[in-house]
C-alpha cells in the first residue's frame, strides 16, 4: 500500500473512532489509534550552553543571522503509543517541490527525547498541558522544507510501504507545511480534489408568471416524471396541490414584480415607497392632507330653541361661491342632488365636507368679549383664552360669562 487516494470533506470517521463504533478493544486493551493533528513549532537553532551570553544579547542586527529550525508535535487521538513503537525509523516525510528527501534526526515520546532538545524547545514542551503531553510524539526533522505541502507518514520499519498495526490507515498520515508563519503577498488557488456532484437540471420555463402558466408548467413536468398519471378530476389530490401551489406562486410572482417596481423612484406607485426614497436623500415628505378652511354658519333664532340646537351632520357638503345665483332661491341654503351634480362641474365652485357632526345655536352667531371696563382692546398674537360677555339680547340668560379657549 503506497498511500491512500480517497479524500473526504467530512470528519465522520474521526468521530466514529473516538466513539468506539469502529474501535474494538482486545484482551490486552489495545485500541486502534491514529494521528489527531500536527503542530509545527519554529525555534532558534543555537546552543544555549556554549552561547549563553550571545543568547542574552540578541539585537535586531544579528537576529536575522540566527538560523531557525522546526520541531513537529504529533498529537494522537488517544494516549501516546508505547515506548519503542514509534521511532525515527517508523516515520517518513515525503513531498516537497524544491526540497525533498527530508530526513528525521530523532523522534519519540517526551520522556525519551526531552534531553535532546534545546532550551527554547524545552520551554515549548513544558508549556503544554498534561493531557496534551500524554498524546504527544516529538519529531525533529533533519532540515527545513520549502513552501509546498509535505506528508508525515507512520510506517513499518522493515517495510516503509505498509502502515503500523493497531493504527488506522486513514489517520496514519497527515499533511503539513514548514512555512506556516510566513506572510505571503499572493494567494494560491486551492486544489479542488473532490469535484462537486452535479445533477441534470430539469428544463424550467422562467417566463411563467401567473396562475394559468404555473398550472401548465406543473402538468408538463408531471407528464415527464409520471407518464402513468393521467387523472383530470379537479377533486384529485395531485390536481388540488398543483392548483394550490400555482395560486401561491401567482401571489409570489406579483410580490416580486411589486418589489422591483417599488425599488426605484421613477416606477414607485405607493406613496410610502416614494417617501422612503426621499428619506435616503434627507428629504422628509409629509403625509399631506386635503384642503381645509373655517366656515361660519349663521343660524336664524327660533322661539323655542332646544338644547341640541340645529344638528349639522358629518360629511355635509359645503359649496363655495354662489351656486344658487339666478335661481331665485337665495333664501334656501339646501340644494337637491340634481343641482349638486350640475354645480359640481362648474369651474368656479369648490366642494368641501364637514369633518365632524356639530350642534349649531343661534346665540353663537356672534360672540362678544368682556373687556373689564377697558377700551381699545385687542387680542394679542398667541393668546389662548378670553372672557366672553353675556348675550346682549339676554334671550339665553342661562349661558353665563365663561372662559373661551381658542384652538391653535
Amino acid at each position: 500500500m503506497n498511500s491512500l487516494q480517497i479524500k473526504c470533506n467530512s470528519d465522520l470517521r474521526r468521530k466514529l473512532i473516538q466513539s468506539g463504533e469502529v474501535n474494538s478493544s482486545s484482551e490486552n486493551d489495545i485500541r486502534i489509534n491514529g494521528i489527531d493533528y500536527i503542530e509545527v513549532k519554529r525555534v532558534a537553532n543555537f546552543n544555549m550552553q556554549d552561547n549563553r551570553n550571545y543568547a542574552h544579547n540578541i539585537t535586531d542586527s544579528n537576529l536575522l543571522s540566527i538560523e531557525k529550525t522546526n520541531i513537529l508535535l504529533l498529537l494522537f487521538l488517544f494516549k501516546e503509543p508505547a515506548s519503542g513503537i514509534i521511532e525515527k525509523e517508523n516515520l517518513s516525510i515525503v513531498g516537497g517541490t524544491r526540497i525533498q528527501n527530508i530526513g528525521i534526526d530523532y523522534a519519540g515520546k517526551t520522556a525519551e527525547v526531552f534531553e535532546k532538545l534545546n532550551e527554547d524547545e524545552k520551554k515549548i514542551i513544558t508549556s503544554l498541558s498534561f493531557a496534551k503531553r500524554k498524546k504527544l510524539i516529538i519529531v525533529k526533522p533533519a532540515k527545513e522544507g520549502d513552501f509546498s505541502v509535505y506528508t508525515l507518514k507512520l510506517n513499518k520499519r522493515e517495510n516503509p510501504q505498509e502502515f503500523l498495526p493497531d493504527f488506522d490507515p486513514v489517520f496514519s498520515q497527515i499533511d503539513f507545511s514548514f512555512k506556516f508563519d510566513y506572510a505571503l503577498d499572493f494567494d494560491c488557488k486551492p486544489d479542488r480534489i473532490c469535484q462537486p456532484v452535479t445533477f441534470e437540471q430539469p428544463p424550467i420555463d422562467y417566463m411563467a408568471k401567473d396562475y394559468s402558466s404555473f398550472v401548465k408548467l406543473a402538468l408538463s413536468r408531471l407528464g415527464q416524471i409520471m407518464p402513468e398519471w393521467k387523472e383530470k378530476s379537479p377533486a384529485d389530490l395531485t390536481n388540488v396541490l398543483i392548483e394550490l401551489l400555482s395560486y401561491i406562486g401567482d401571489h409570489l410572482s406579483y410580490y416580486q414584480d411589486a418589489v422591483a417596481t417599488e425599488a426605484y423612484l421613477g416606477t414607485a406607485r405607493n406613496r410610502i415607497s416614494v417617501k422612503r426614497h426621499a428619506r435616503l436623500l434627507d428629504y422628509y415628505m409629509d403625509y399631506g392632507s386635503n384642503a381645509r378652511t373655517w366656515v361660519h354658519f349663521n343660524i336664524c333664532p327660533t322661539k323655542q330653541e332646544d338644547a341640541l340646537g340645529t344638528i349639522l351632520k358629518k360629511s355635509t357638503k359645503v359649496l363655495t361661491g354662489d351656486p344658487l345665483k339666478g335661481k331665485n332661491n337665495s333664501s334656501n341654503v339646501a340644494i337637491s342632488e340634481d343641482d349638486l351634480k350640475e354645480i359640481a362641474f362648474s369651474q368656479d365652485t369648490r366642494i368641501f365636507e364637514t369633518m365632524h357632526q356639530i350642534n349649531l345655536f343661534s346665540f353663537h352667531n356672534e360672540l362678544y368679549f368682556y373687556t373689564w371696563g377697558e377700551t381699545d382692546c385687542c387680542i394679542p398674537k398667541g393668546a389662548t383664552q378670553a372672557t366672553l360677555l353675556r348675550d346682549k339680547k339676554n334671550h339665553c340668560a342661562k349661558y353665563q360669562s365663561r372662559n373661551w379657549y381658542f384652538r391653535q
